[in-house]
């Protein structure tokens, strides 16, 4: 109640009245953090653990979109079922080759910047894939993405490891980790739906993300 006496109802800051859209999405984006923040413990751990969630949504959102735009490049590049199967082991075995001198990288170097520079490389293949006219082409975009994304399992467990203590370091990682499989859902949903207008759009509308990731 009111000072009135009148009975009312509190609102989710997000829910309160605003002047058009883009307040409401404002609104939505600070209530969504004071949640998190309070969740995680604070603002600087909510930062850390938000950041390193997207950046394996990011690598897991990537992996899917060749599987979300099969049906297409199909028909774009004239290629069949195995060469489709090609375009995800061939990433999928470099990311497992790269992953160990990324993760000599991470003991040696910082992290962070290590990081970043992967990230950004990511952006520029994911660009060039959208850019191929042929299979061989895309098939070597997909090579190098993959080494460029096999920083993220190494790296991101390295700081993880140095920045909470181990008596929740399991718990806090299960959190890092809910960004993979969010990644991979919204890759299927996202990228599904561009690709019915043009394949190279499921390969673009990842770049851009990647680009502002890197530099958080």
């Amino acid at each position: 109640r009111d000072v009135t006496g009148v009975q009312t109802c509190a609102l989710p800051i997000w829910m309160e009245p605003a002047y058009g859209g883009p307040g409401m999405s404002r609104r939505f984006g600070r209530w969504l953090m004071e949640r998190l923040e309070g969740w995680f413990g604070g603002p600087a751990r909510a930062k850390v653990i938000v950041t390193l969630g997207a950046v394996l949504a990011l690598s897991s959102a990537d992996a899917s979109t060749v599987g979300a735009s099969a049906n297409t490049l199909r028909h774009a590049l004239h290629v069949s079922n195995f060469d489709i199967g090609l375009l995800v082991a061939v990433n999928s075995l470099m990311a497992a080759v790269a992953s160990v001198p990324f993760g000599v990288l991470a003991d040696r170097f910082r992290r962070t910047r290590t990081l970043g520079l992967s990230i950004i490389v990511w952006g520029g293949c994911m660009l060039w894939s959208a850019t191929v006219s042929s299979f061989g082409d895309l098939l070597l975009t997909r090579l190098f993405l993959g080494i460029a994304t096999a920083s993220a399992g190494p790296v991101v467990a390295s700081m993880l490891g140095d920045w909470f203590p181990g008596d929740e370091r399991g718990r806090i990682y299960s959190y890092v980790l809910t960004g993979e499989l969010v990644g991979a859902g919204l890759g299927f949903a996202v990228t599904g739906d561009l690709t019915a207008l043009s394949w190279r759009l499921g390969f673009i509308v990842l770049a851009f993300p990647a680009l502002l990731l890197a530099v958080v």
